[in-house]
């Protein structure tokens, strides 16, 4: 952590300070963003792998009743 910003008058300054490539600032606005964006919560998260777990074992299920219908085991 650096020792911050002290010339609050240049407001080109202040601008550059707060808005460079590595500012914290800049990554304090994103992680704000995220936290507010319900598809990147947990409960979303959760859903998303719940449903793609489904469609795993769905298919996984369809692939065991078509080699079963022509003679082969399944394995996974």
């Amino acid at each position: 952590m650096g020792d911050g910003f002290g010339d609050w008058k240049n407001l080109i300054k202040l601008a550059n300070h707060a808005t460079s490539s590595n500012s914290s600032h800049v990554d304090c606005v994103h992680m704000g963003y995220a936290l507010m964006n319900p598809n990147q919560s947990i409960k979303a998260a959760f859903v998303n792998q719940t449903k793609q777990m489904n469609v795993d074992n769905h298919n996984d299920v369809i692939l065991a009743h078509f080699q079963q219908m022509n003679g082969r085991q399944f394995s996974s």
